[in-house]
């Protein structure tokens, strides 16, 4: 008998672990990350939002705040800077010129595959709107 209740016994020791373990991860407070959206709630941030709606920054014990950009006069860089909010998104021409006031902010995703900017075209001719893009070098 006394072979049997060991184990028994054992097993029951490491459930309730678990279980309490896994209870008290449930319980603790999730952390709060406020981000400051480079402009106002629209289809740009979707990846944000379905993030939120799908409850992944939860299950990362993320409770996070999207706040639209308030006008087009702030500057998200140094809101992040300044700790006012815990992450901000802008583009790459505004990263340059942080760092070029002596900011050091961090990059650290990437969400357009191209800047924007790189549909510029420069060249001695106008575009002729008779050719297509394709035809010009």
């Amino acid at each position: 008998m006394k072979r049997i209740a060991w184990p028994a016994m054992a097993m029951l020791f490491i459930v309730v672990v678990f279980i309490g373990c896994a209870r008290r991860k449930a319980e603790e407070p999730l952390d709060a990350v406020r981000v400051q959206l480079g402009w106002t709630h629209q289809a740009q941030w979707a990846g944000f939002y379905a993030a939120a709606k799908n409850g992944y920054y939860a299950e990362e014990r993320l409770a996070v705040e999207l706040l639209p950009r308030p006008s087009p006069a702030t500057n998200t860089i140094a809101l992040v800077m300044a700790g006012e909010v815990d992450f901000g998104t802008t583009n790459a021409i505004n990263l340059i010129v942080a760092r070029s006031q002596g900011h050091s902010p961090t990059a650290i995703a990437a969400i357009y595959r191209r800047h924007p900017s790189d549909s510029l075209r420069a060249g001695p001719d106008r575009l002729d709107e008779r050719k297509s893009l394709a035809e010009y070098p």
